[in-house]
């Protein structure tokens, strides 16, 4: 409730003033105005003449007071008592002038007064228009209510969000307001899960709009499912071996490919990056590729993010069948008659072996092949060798020449290791030809040969270079190439552009040590030494 006052200022002990009070109408943006007038002076006396008012706003409200009195102190007689309705500007405030007039016609204390007269301001309370709230978080697709403090109880209210460029405006409540806004709002937050919008209050009487309050609110999208962005994974293998294509993935043959694929985000969102893994690899693309998988239970899995941040993983697992390349075992070639006995002058080979090989789930077999190549020069043939049985050839090895053997196992890949030695010559203690010599074997190259083993009072040198070594068995493998020493000592040298396979079975006998260098630009010699 406002209130005020004020006077005239005649001097002649005869003033006329105004009381006033207000009392707001918040409903109907109003106020109740109260006015009551009154004269000072000493003793009076006055008829009661027409033409006396009281306004308030242009209000103007007319009265007829005489007054009569003896008393010769000071004093205050009221002679009007009026209420006025006034209406407030729409945004609640309101000054207004109140003016009074009292018909005197008459001289006091030596003065003619015809009227007396006497006018303000009254500014009145302030009508709150728009209701206030307290700023919350906004969760597009979730639901929370906007606490409310009205500006009046019967007042109802609506709240309108904007961020982005997006809007959502809420049905109307009363002290509070329920703010369920749909998941398509966050269209106006792509670049980070949350930014800054404002929250507008609607303020209403009735139907009609009285007042708005706008303030920042954060408008944040949940980490939910509705809200990840959308994919499907898959996993794809291929091989050049047709068995292996037939049974899916297998180690070493297969080359392994997951993608990611009808790729979606959501609510104006974008795909911001990928994130794949097979095994132990790591991609940052839509695609990841293995040239060769490793065997077991491989695990692969996509991660999407979207420019929001917001992240869904998928995953899955493929069985990859184990394999390893087929390797001679046990192998035993030496020289026989027609009846498979051993004879060092004979001109048949006995030939047995084993051959160690994956199944690849009982589907993979493996063969034995023989090449028998003269060793100082001559045509070489090939024979098929039966494994885990002696084989008898007639492969003409005369006993004048010696032959290098290679027996090489093979299944549906391809060729695997192989088993290289040396089939000496028929012995002989001496054989002298065209001035060259050798001791336990025939010449079948200019200059001196020992086929026996050799004792030396002293040291054997070439070139001043002490001889201690030499090699007894040799062989491949794939990239491998390894050498055995007499020693005992085994060294396994392979170049290879991708990842690097096991080192042949049965080449070192304890675990071998080994040593990686670059060479050639990124290409990985790698050589192991027991």
């Amino acid at each position: 409730m406002a209130s005020g006052s004020f006077e005239s200022r005649y001097g002649i002990n005869l003033e006329i003033g105004c009381e006033w009070t207000s009392t707001p109408n918040v409903s109907d943006n109003t106020s109740t105005v109260n006015v009551k007038a009154y004269l000072r002076h000493y003793s009076l006396y006055c008829a009661a003449l027409t033409g006396s008012y009281v306004s308030a706003g242009g209000d103007v409200r007319s009265f007829a007071r005489g007054v009569s009195s003896g008393s010769n102190v000071y004093q205050k007689t009221y002679i009007a008592d009026e209420t006025f309705t006034v209406a407030h500007a729409s945004d609640g405030r309101k000054s207004v002038t109140i003016s009074a007039g009292w018909v005197f016609n008459g001289t006091y204390n030596g003065t003619y007064i015809s009227t007396l007269t006497v006018s303000g301001t009254a500014v009145l309370d302030n009508i709150p228009r728009a209701s206030d709230f307290t700023p919350i978080t906004v969760v597009p697709g979730g639901s929370c209510a906007l606490s409310v403090t009205p500006a009046s109880p019967s007042f109802t209210h609506r709240a309108l969000i904007e961020v982005g460029g997006e809007s959502w405006r809420s049905g109307s409540g009363t002290t509070s307001v329920s703010l369920t806004p749909p998941a398509t709002l966050a269209r106006g937050v792509t670049g980070s899960r949350s930014a800054t919008g404002t929250l507008t209050l609607e303020t209403y009487n009735g139907q009609t709009l009285v007042g708005t309050k706008v303030k920042n609110v954060t408008v944040s999208v949940p980490d939910t499912d509705d809200f990840k962005p959308d994919f499907e994974l898959s996993f794809e293998s291929s091989s050049e071996c047709a068995l292996a294509s037939s049974l899916g993935a297998v180690a070493k043959l297969s080359s392994g490919t997951v993608s990611v694929t009808d790729v979606t985000a959501t609510y104006g969102a974008t795909v911001a990056s990928y994130s794949l893994t097979l095994g132990d690899a790591r991609g940052q693309s839509a695609t990841l590729t293995v040239a060769s998988l490793p065997a077991g239970e491989l695990t692969y899995s996509a991660t999407v993010t979207d420019s929001r941040g917001i992240s869904r993983t998928r995953s899955g697992t493929v069985r990859v069948i184990p394999y390893n390349s087929p390797y001679p075992t046990n192998v035993s070639i030496e020289r026989c008659d027609q009846s498979g006995d051993p004879d060092d002058t004979g001109e048949y080979l006995s030939v047995t072996s084993g051959v160690d090989f994956t199944s690849l789930d009982g589907e993979n077999e493996a063969s034995l092949t023989l090449t028998v190549t003269p060793r100082r020069g001559g045509l070489s043939f090939e024979y098929a060798i039966t494994p885990d049985t002696t084989n008898v050839i007639n492969a003409g090895v005369l006993s004048t020449r010696s032959y290098i053997v290679k027996l090489a196992a093979s299944d549906c890949a391809g060729e695997g290791a192989s088993w290289q030695r040396v089939i000496p010559t028929s012995r002989v203690d001496l054989h002298l030809k065209d001035g060259s010599a050798r001791l336990g074997g025939y010449i079948e190259r200019a200059g001196f040969e020992c086929d026996m083993t050799a004792h030396f009072g002293s040291g054997v040198y070439i070139d001043d270079e002490p001889v201690t070594d030499f090699v007894t068995e040799r062989g491949s493998s794939g990239g491998w190439r390894w050498k055995k020493y007499a020693s005992g000592d085994a060294v396994c040298i392979g170049i290879f552009d991708g990842a690097i396979p096991s080192v042949p079975a049965g080449v070192f006998a304890d675990e071998p040590e080994s040593a990686v260098v670059n060479v050639d630009g990124g290409r990985r010699l790698v050589i192991k030494i027991t």
